[in-house]
Parts: C-alpha cells; structure tokens; sequence
C-alpha cells in the first residue's frame, strides 16, 4: 500500500530556538548516554530553515539543534560514572537533487545517488 506519515509538530514562527532543541533534540540526549542511536531528520523545501534550525548563529543564544545537543552528550559523558567508556559519532549528510553530501567534510562529496523503490 501507500506509505503513511504521522505529522507530529509545526513551530509557530517566532519560536526560539531554545524552544525548537527543547522539543526536538533533549529528549534524545538520556538515549543517547545510554547507548542508543538517534538521528534527526531535517525535511522541507529549499529556504524552509532547515539549516537554521539545525546549526542556528554558532556561539550565540540562536544556536541550532547540532551545536546544543553536542553540548549536552558532552556534559552528560562529564556527568557519567567514571568507570564507563563512551564513543561518539555524528554524521551530518544532505541529501540534494538526489546526490549525497557530507557536511562534516564538504569535499567528500561522492555523488552517490539516493534509491527509490
């Protein structure tokens, strides 16, 4: 059959962006410490702030979704029992005109084209 989508959220336009990594990215930071794998899927038209959300004005109260939660996976390995270990990846990839980009290292675009069914 045809595939169905829950739509779950809409943020007013003057949200901030505390507001925005309060809802969509903290509650993903406890499964995160405890192991699990999280990913936020980023979706909307060209110019739909997609890249603001997610990245925000770095080093400002306006910071995106990555740079908070980088911090709070950080400061809850700090506050950690000292005799676990952790391993932290992250992958940021865009995927446009169907081609795959890397967005951690830009020159590694491959070109690999994404597949339908």
């Amino acid at each position: 059959g045809k595939a169905q989508f829950a739509f779950d959220h809409i943020f007013d336009i003057g949200v901030s962006q505390d507001d925005v990594f309060a809802y969509t990215g903290e509650p993903m930071v406890a499964p995160l410490i405890q192991g699990f794998n999280c990913t936020i899927f980023a979706y909307g038209q060209t110019g739909s702030g997609k890249t603001y959300s997610m990245e925000g004005k770095l080093g400002t109260a306006n910071a995106g979704i990555t740079p908070r939660i980088i911090e709070a996976i950080f400061a809850g390995i700090a506050d950690s029992e000292d005799h676990l270990e952790f391993t932290v990846k992250i992958s940021y990839i865009e995927i446009y005109l169907e081609k795959l980009r890397d967005l951690l290292n830009p020159a590694s675009a491959s070109g690999t084209k994404t597949q339908r069914d």
